[in-house]
This record gives C-alpha cells, sequence and structure tokens, in this order.
C-alpha cells in the first residue's frame, strides 16, 4: 500500500469567486546505490532511481462574481454558476546515475557525472459545467444540461475536453563535471558545470494545458575558506545558467470571466549572480554570520507574453517581456546574524541570545512584469532568547518573528473582473511565541 496524504480546503478569492478543492496524492520512491571507498586515486559511485506517484484534484469553482446565468437557456441573473473539474496524474521515474572522481594529485581532485531519467506520465481531466451552491462544493454543485455546458464554456473560455496527449515519455541524458584544488588545508577553489532537466507535464485545474520539458546548462565558480583557527569562514561562489523552454507559471485573461493560471513554456532566460557567506567566531561564545546575494534573472526571449492586468483591457493583448526580469527574483536579498552564549552560575545552563536581520530588495509575483503585482523591498527582525542546558537537552525560548512588523506578501494575483485590483496573501505579522524544546 502507496503511503497516502489527502487535503481539502474551501479557498475564496473573494465573496462571489470561491474554489473548493480536494486533493489525494500518494508516492512510492526507492533508491539504491553502490559506493567505492575514498582513499583511492579512483574513486566511483553509481546507482539507480525509480519513482512512482499519483495525484487527483477534485475542484468546484462558484464564478459568482458576474450574473453569468442572465445569459444561459433555464437559468437566470441569480444563478450560480459552476464548474466541476477531475484532474488525474500517474507517474513513473526511472534514472540511473553514476560518478567519477580521480584524485590527480593530493590537492587536484577532477568530478566526472552522468545522469539518464525516463519520465513517463498519463493524465486525465473530466469537466462539468452548472450551478452550485452559496459555498461550492461536490455536493453542492449540479450539472447542467448538454446545452447549458456548451454557453458556459464558451462564456467562460474554459476548455472542457481532456488534455490533448494523455500520455506523454521525456528523457534526458545529463553529464556533469567539476574541479576541485586545494590551495591550502584552510582554502578551496572549485568550478563545475551541469546539464539538467525537468520533466513535462499537465496543468491542472482550470488550464486543461499540456507543457514540455525544461532543460539548463549551470555553471559555477568559487572558494571556499577556513582561516585563523576556523575563527573565520568565507565562502564565496559565482554562477551561470541558461534555460530553454522554461516552464513559467502565468495568468491568462479570460475575457468577462477573469484569468486562470497555467503553467506553458515561455522563454529561454538567463539566470546569473554572486552569493557571499561569512561566519566570524570572536570567541566560543559569540558567532556573528552574514548572507548577501545578487541575483540578475531576465528572460532572454519571451514575445507574445500574457500582459499584465490594465494592459488586459484591450482584447488579446501580448507583450514582449525579452529582457525583463523574471518573477521571484530580487536583485538583493541576504541577512546578518548573531548567536551570543552566557554561561550561567550553574556551567550546565546558558543563556543565548540570537537576533536575525534579513532584507530583500522588491520582486515582481507574476510573470507579467506588472506593477500592481510587485513586492517592494523590506527587512524584518528575529529575535529568539533561550534558556536551557549547553548540550542542548532541554530549552525554553522566547521566538519573536517579525519584531518590526512589516507588511509583505508571499503571493499576488490580479482580483477576476477588477482589472486594476489586486489580491494579496499576507506574510505574517508581528508574532512572539513561547517554545519548550526538550531531547529524549
Amino acid at each position: 500500500m502507496l503511503p497516502r496524504w489527502r487535503a481539502q480546503a474551501l479557498w475564496a478569492q473573494r465573496p462571489d469567486f470561491r474554489i473548493f478543492f480536494i486533493e489525494g496524492y500518494q508516492q512510492f520512491s526507492q533508491e539504491l546505490r553502490i559506493q567505492s571507498t575514498t582513499t583511492r586515486f579512483l574513486e566511483y559511485m553509481v546507482g539507480a532511481y525509480f519513482m512512482h506517484n499519483q495525484l487527483e484534484l477534485d475542484s468546484v469553482a462558484g464564478f459568482y462574481f458576474a450574473p453569468f446565468g442572465a445569459r444561459i437557456p433555464q437559468l437566470n441573473a441569480s444563478s450560480r454558476v459552476a464548474v466541476k473539474i477531475n484532474n488525474k496524474q500517474t507517474e513513473n521515474s526511472f534514472s540511473i546515475f553514476g560518478a567519477v572522481t580521480f584524485n590527480i594529485a593530493e590537492r587536484f581532485r577532477v568530478n566526472i557525472g552522468s545522469r539518464y531519467s525516463n519520465v513517463d506520465k498519463s493524465g486525465n481531466r473530466a469537466v462539468q459545467l452548472g450551478t452550485a451552491g452559496a459555498s461550492p462544493s461536490l455536493s453542492s454543485f449540479t450539472a447542467g444540461t448538454d446545452l447549458q455546458q456548451a454557453v458556459i464554456a464558451s462564456i467562460l473560455s474554459i476548455p472542457t475536453g481532456n488534455y490533448a496527449e494523455t500520455r506523454r515519455n521525456d528523457q534526458k541524458f545529463m553529464p556533469s563535471a567539476s574541479v576541485q584544488f586545494d590551495i591550502t588545508d584552510d582554502t578551496m577553489v572549485y568550478a563545475s558545470y551541469a546539464n539538467g532537466f525537468k520533466a513535462g507535464g499537465y496543468g491542472f485545474y482550470l488550464s486543461g494545458a499540456t507543457f514540455d520539458p525544461e532543460t539548463v546548462n549551470a555553471y559555477e565558480a568559487g572558494v571556499k575558506t577556513d582561516l585563523f583557527d576556523r575563527r573565520l569562514s568565507i565562502n564565496v561562489a559565482a554562477f551561470y545558467s541558461k534555460f530553454s523552454d522554461l516552464q513559467e507559471s502565468i495568468n491568462v485573461n479570460v475575457p468577462g470571466a477573469g484569468t486562470i493560471n497555467v503553467v506553458e513554456n515561455a522563454a529561454k532566460s538567463t539566470v546569473k549572480g554572486l552569493e557571499f557567506t561569512t561566519v566570524i567566531r570572536p570567541s566560543d561564545a559569540l558567532t556573528i554570520s552574514a548572507d548577501l546575494g545578487y541575483l540578475s534573472s531576465k528572460y532572454n526571449d519571451y514575445v507574445g507574453a500574457p500582459c499584465a492586468s490594465l494592459q488586459n483591457l484591450r482584447p488579446g493583448c501580448t507583450q514582449d517581456l525579452s529582457g525583463i526580469t523574471r518573477a521571484f527574483a530580487p536583485k538583493w536579498s541576504g541577512n546578518i546574524g548573531l548567536s551570543y552564549i552566557v554561561p550561567l552560575k550553574n556551567d550546565n545552563l546558558a543563556i543565548a541570545v540570537s537576533p536575525l536581520l534579513y532584507f530583500s530588495s522588491k520582486y515582481f509575483q507574476q510573470a507579467t512584469a506588472d506593477p500592481l503585482l510587485e513586492q517592494d523591498g523590506f527587512y524584518k527582525l528575529d529575535l529568539t532568547v533561550s534558556v536551557g542546558r549547553r548540550d542542548d537537552r532541554w530549552n525554553v525560548s522566547i521566538v519573536g518573528s517579525n519584531l518590526t512588523d512589516r507588511r509583505t506578501g508571499s503571493f499576488r494575483a490580479v482580483l477576476p473582473g477588477s482589472p486594476g485590483s489586486s489580491q494579496v496573501l499576507p506574510d505574517p505579522q508581528r508574532r512572539i511565541a513561547l517554545r519548550l524544546a526538550v531531547k529524549l
């Protein structure tokens, strides 16, 4: 019997646009590896991986924000028009992989690896259109006649059939290589290349779309150091990745019915940046850490991209996002943290004070470069004060999160039927909690 997890929710985007869904998921996976010892000139590792999973989603969406029923035979303006969709996907994924390390010299290593993956997916989609109760659900939904369903599908521009291809197979050979050189016992430099892919699949819920695999060529180089008897650690990395057939989650305008979210192969994209990490240990009681990241993630070629909310007032609108920054890609982000441990008179007990300041520059939250769907730059402060045993057998903590009480959102989208308006899923505001931890 496969492990199984089910969850259900009723999510109201607004009082007159409600979505009910119930999801079932089960998965089984197994990996086998054979590895040599690590004291030879030639080290190797080979393995195989198998995964099987099944995903099913039943949903009912109530389109109550407009009197669609007035345009449908035998219904009226007060009728609650709804759509019921059943999505199913089964996946079988098999991979074989291997890696070889050549210890060419005491301080110089070359690593070569490869992976072959074969991903087989099947998907099915069934759509019914009709009406539902004030709170849409599987039990309150009533399917319409064939004529009513045809008219509703035309009004809402919702695809009603099964997927164009109910089975797909994606396979890819992915090489990788890296070199490592220990300049000293405490400093190592490296460079690496890896080719990867993400299998295609099926868009769930309203879209009914399918999408193809995404591929990437990724390069990275960096240095890792531990200095002054490990009192100072510094890691610096530079990375560069080129994506082809990028899988992007986008909102598509549906005339008269708002937007639906689909996954499609949008464009080519280049991602590059720098990461800097340091840890300073002035004493056994004090540790200071800092992380700073610079990111440039842009579309190389994205003609025919979906429009921003106000642009969608023009029927059939598209835009050219070539050279524009992708969603959820802040240019700057990072954090500065501190941990200070004060021993008490009882040597087994200590007080630990740990503040953490983290920040981000602004970034889009949809793949439309819409200024209405942009998260402004912010900084937040967390603070944890703990009292407990020095061996961490137990501790009592006061945990403060977002003490600066900055208002941010983790997701933004256009409000259906209201061009120029948006909805936001807010992040937690200031919180203070008491935590007890015990290791048995």
